[in-house]
């Protein structure tokens, strides 16, 4: 698969809407190509990023670098996590909302890139992914 920045009609790369800043829209191929609930790498030069198309119709880009110890993040689980609770209640939510480092198991947000549950305050680093005409963009720039 090959990836392409969208450009305006004089060749340049396309302004993001408002921010006045430059978006570097690359193609990434068709939604057919992510299977659900599954990371898949994408192709963009220079860059180690991973696309998720959740059950529910999200999308989620990450680069591949846990905020912890910078192990391959994206080796690791996506899954939901244990809510807080009462005592002896074991309460699952957040699916395919959260991924889990293989390497020292810390948890973050699929979302929000924030670290769950340790206080910590390093993100992962995500990206934008939009899907307009059965295929799937992402904006390089990360969030």
């Amino acid at each position: 698969m090959t990836g392409s920045t969208a450009q305006d009609p004089q060749g340049q790369p396309s302004e993001s809407e408002g921010l006045g800043r430059v978006s570097r829209r690359v193609d990434v191929g068709s939604v057919e190509d992510f299977v659900v609930g599954k990371l898949r790498r994408v192709e963009v030069p220079g860059k180690d990023i991973w696309v998720l198309r959740a059950p529910n119709g999200t999308w989620f880009g990450i680069r591949n670098s846990c905020p912890h110890q910078a192990g391959p993040i994206c080796f690791g689980e996506v899954d939901g996590t244990f809510l807080p609770s009462d005592v002896g209640v074991y309460e699952l939510g957040l699916q395919y909302e959260i991924i889990r480092c293989p390497y020292h198991r810390y948890e973050y947000s699929l979302s929000t890139g924030a670290e769950l549950f340790t206080g910590g305050t390093d993100r992962l680093v995500r990206y934008e992914v939009k899907v307009e005409d059965n295929r799937v963009w992402i904006n390089t720039k990360g969030m």
